[in-house]
């Protein structure tokens, strides 16, 4: 493990560092450990400083820089170590991951504040995040998940038509993983994206996914459950 093995004070550490510029932060990161070490404090500071600052402006510029650094890493080894690169690839689909993950205003969290241009740079990463998945050959179920993600993001966004399409597209990948609880959770989040746009057609199937989900009753459902009823009172006006 890096040096900085404290996360909660890594995000302080980082934090006091852009406070002074970015590049300061950047560089501090960058010599605390291996190439893999770093990456993985980036990957960290990411997920701190989203707590940290109940808010997304920091772990945006943190994450962008991040994936940067995997991604150069990444090409340094294609050639010659394509194992390797490949290592580095997944570390930036983490930390892309992460970062849309954590500028998607759809959680709910109290006291978070996300802004339109933090979303929009998660919109991105969503995208980057899908693209190295495919590219590293992830199996269906990562696949799936790699879509809803893309489609949060652009329902966050008012991108509906580009929503359902990436919705759908999820739902191919969750057949193929045979993930009946995705399933579930995607028919909801459909009528949920269709309830956000204005079309009321929109609560057969919200409450159709709603009721499959309870039907299920794992931990898993029970929780997209309820991130659907918190979906419906951030995005349904």
């Amino acid at each position: 493990m890096a040096v900085a093995e404290d996360t909660p004070n890594l995000a302080r550490e980082v934090k006091l560092r852009l406070e002074v510029n970015s590049e300061n932060a950047f560089s501090w990161i960058e010599t605390q450990g291996t190439a893999s070490e770093v990456c993985e404090l980036y990957g960290q500071a990411v997920k701190d400083l989203y707590w940290l600052d109940k808010g997304a402006k920091s772990l945006v510029v943190i994450g962008s820089r991040g994936v940067s650094f995997c991604l150069e890493q990444a090409i340094k080894f294609v050639d010659s170590e394509p194992t390797m690169a490949n290592g580095f690839k997944a570390q930036a689909k983490t930390i892309a991951y992460n970062v849309a993950a954590n500028t998607w205003p759809g959680w709910g969290d109290e006291g978070v504040i996300i802004s339109k241009s933090e979303t929009e740079a998660g919109l991105e990463a969503a995208k980057l995040n899908l693209k190295l998945a495919e590219e590293l050959k992830k199996p269906s179920d990562k696949i799936a998940a790699a879509y809803w993600l893309l489609s949060a993001m652009q329902l966050a966004l008012d991108k509906f038509q580009e929503s359902i399409a990436s919705i759908d597209l999820s739902n191919i990948y969750a057949s193929q993983a045979g993930d009946k609880t995705v399933l579930a959770y995607n028919e909801g989040f459909k009528g949920l994206i269709f309830l956000a746009s204005g079309n009321i057609t929109g609560t057969e199937p919200f409450d159709s996914g709603v009721r499959k989900l309870k039907e299920i009753g794992s931990e898993d459902a029970t929780f997209y459950v309820s991130q659907l009823a918190t979906g419906k009172k951030i995005f349904v006006k």
